[in-house]
């Protein structure tokens, strides 16, 4: 079977054989498991005795949630506070107002935090200060909030980079301490700490739709990329292209695409003005694919640039784990069936591939590719390929070519 070698930023007449997708009906979702003892999450230990209170007569003026909270001795209120802590974080957005709503002193020291989140950084650090960060929310959020309310953000992300345990508190002040770099043009530390972050929700079991709540986070990030990747300057010729550029920098093992110049140059289109400095990244993107959240994410040097959804593979075709090498990278990519039947053009309702196709050099039949139908996206239907929205990996195909690295954890 002839098969073209192909470079992903060379318009080409798109030709592949797959078998990568059958049908497209969507399969079952997969059940999700979590492995409950990979990282401790600040919650109390199953060994830890419970408080019953016998000591004290019950008063019949204790009807409120507050009073019943002020009752108990303080590990209780810590405990309690470190379980909605847990809960919140873990939440999505639209839980989020209604997880804090109680009237317990937990509640009331997390929405403190949620204010100071929201942009309320100088007041809610006046009320740490003051309080000498007593949360109620336990002892590792409070060490964190000390050391931010009297240290600084910088200070903070030196804490969060030792913690060896990713607990509730660790995760919660991680996306803060994001938030307030980003505010404050810290563009490395932002970076860095966000694929931190990304990592460890993924580690921890966070739902695909939590985990996806970080695009923002991701978008700000990548917007900013020519501040903490390293790069070297060229500049351009009369005659030049970025095509022609390309072609010189992979003889140097530089791998770049017209997407990710642009993108990184902050240039609104490809065209190139003689004498123009064009700056050209050094960073290596990859790509990791976690199977069973159907998540995507492009990355330079671990620092996340994209974060996308996806499909996988149904039960009993399951996309396969590893670490694959991009080879064949085609647009409109004609589908050629297992079944005997010839080839299938693209836009044919009866060619899965969608838009683009980039294929793994280590088993051809597997890659990454488009759909006919986005509104699958996110679901376990290909026949083990990683599916992605038409757009969505239009672009990732304008960022990575031949030669990148995609991973593929479980």
């Amino acid at each position: 079977m002839f098969r073209p070698s192909l470079l992903c930023f060379v318009p080409l007449l798109p030709f592949v054989a797959l078998a990568c997708s059958g049908s497209e009906k969507p399969a079952p979702t997969h059940p999700t498991t979590v492995d409950a003892t990979a990282l401790s999450l600040e919650l109390p230990a199953s060994s830890e005795p419970q408080s019953t209170n016998a000591a004290s007569p019950k008063a019949e003026s204790r009807t409120d949630n507050d009073t019943a909270s002020q009752a108990k001795p303080s590990s209780d209120v810590q405990a309690d506070g470190r379980m909605l802590l847990r809960k919140w974080h873990r939440g999505v957005h639209t839980q989020r107002a209604r997880l804090i709503a109680g009237s317990t002193p937990g509640h009331a020291s997390l929405r403190a935090f949620v204010a100071g989140q929201a942009g309320g950084g100088p007041a809610y650090a006046d009320l740490l200060r003051t309080e000498q960060a007593q949360s109620q929310l336990g002892p590792v959020f409070s060490m964190f909030a000390t050391k931010w309310s009297t240290e600084g953000v910088h200070e903070l992300v030196g804490a969060l980079h030792l913690a060896q345990v990713k607990s509730a508190a660790w995760l919660a002040w991680a996306e803060f301490a994001v938030q307030e770099l980003l505010a404050k043009q810290q563009w490395v530390e932002a970076g860095a700490l966000l694929g931190d972050l990304l990592r460890a929700e993924v580690q921890v079991g966070y739902d695909r739709e939590r985990i996806l709540e970080l695009q923002p986070l991701v978008e700000r990030v990548s917007k900013r990329a020519s501040t903490f990747v390293p790069f070297r300057d060229y500049k351009v010729q009369s005659g030049d292209s970025l095509w022609k550029i390309k072609r010189e920098l992979r003889k140097d093992k530089i791998l770049v695409n017209d997407g990710w110049l642009i993108e990184f140059n902050r240039k609104r289109k490809a065209s190139l003005r003689a004498g123009e400095t064009l700056k050209i990244p050094l960073g290596v993107l990859t790509i990791e694919v976690w199977r069973q959240l159907r998540v995507l994410a492009l990355l330079v040097d671990g620092v996340p640039l994209r974060l996308l959804p996806a499909s996988m593979g149904e039960v009993g075709a399951e996309t396969p784990l590893g670490v694959f090498t991009l080879k064949d990278c085609l647009v409109e990519p004609v589908y050629w069936p297992q079944d005997g039947r010839g080839a299938i053009p693209f836009g044919n309702p009866e060619n899965p591939l969608g838009a683009r196709w980039l294929g793994f050099a280590e088993d051809p039949s597997y890659g990454i590719h488009g759909t006919i139908s986005d509104a699958t996206v996110g679901s376990f239907e290909s026949q083990g390929c990683v599916r992605m929205r038409n757009a969505d990996v239009t672009e990732l195909f304008e960022f990575v070519g031949p030669g990148a690295i995609v991973t593929i954890h479980p």
